[in-house]
Formats: structure tokens, sequence, C-alpha cells
């Protein structure tokens, strides 16, 4: 693990669809490019 702390936290309510419930864009590393 590279402990980086960007989080996607998805959440669903009753009606069945996904928002967006937390969400950190704290990156401490580089982006890389998978291909």
């Amino acid at each position: 693990m590279s402990g980086c702390v960007s989080k996607l936290v998805l959440e669903r309510i009753p009606n069945e669809k996904y928002y967006t419930h937390t969400f950190t864009y704290d990156h401490n590393h580089p982006f890389t490019n998978p291909h």
C-alpha cells in the first residue's frame, strides 16, 4: 500500500440511488498511467 489517504465513499439512499458521501483528494504520490 502507498499510504495514500485519498478516498471516495458512496452511500445508497432508499430510492436505490447512490450519492457521494465523502471525497478526499489528498494524494501523497505521483499519478501513473496504467497502460
